[in-house]
């Protein structure tokens, strides 16, 4: 499925080779996308105070302030955002509390490129 516009996406994730692999794995597949890298929760709220964004893939554990921390916090302030967790954890209790949160989706970095794409399709939709 190709999408009429371009979509704007941060990932957010502490390890760079994470965040660049997600990057690669979506510009590989047939959604087009703005991507917008960040380490933390500071630099994700700058960019969303100077970006109109679609999607958060947002890393459930964060160093300092954990992903579900922000998760609350982005809620609060961008209650129309769509936010998907990206984890290594594919423990059920996460998803069920992702769920609960109000998460858009919830992504496993094990995930393959089709897996990964179908959810952020089912996100866009």
């Amino acid at each position: 499925m190709i999408f009429d516009k371009k979509k704007k996406i941060i990932i957010t994730d502490d390890h760079q080779i994470v965040r660049k692999g997600l990057a690669e794995m979506i510009n590989e597949s047939s959604i087009e996308a703005d991507l917008i890298e960040c380490s933390n929760g500071t630099e994700t709220f700058r960019e969303l105070e100077r970006n109109t964004v679609d999607i958060l893939l947002l890393d459930i554990s964060l160093p300092g302030e954990s992903g579900l921390e922000l998760f609350k916090r982005l809620r609060l302030l961008y209650p129309d955002l769509a936010i998907v967790f990206i984890t290594m954890f594919s423990n059920s209790d996460y998803v069920k509390l992702a769920v609960r949160l109000g998460a858009a989706g919830y992504i496993v970095k094990d995930s393959s490129i089709d897996q990964m794409a179908f959810a952020l399709q089912e996100v866009i939709a």
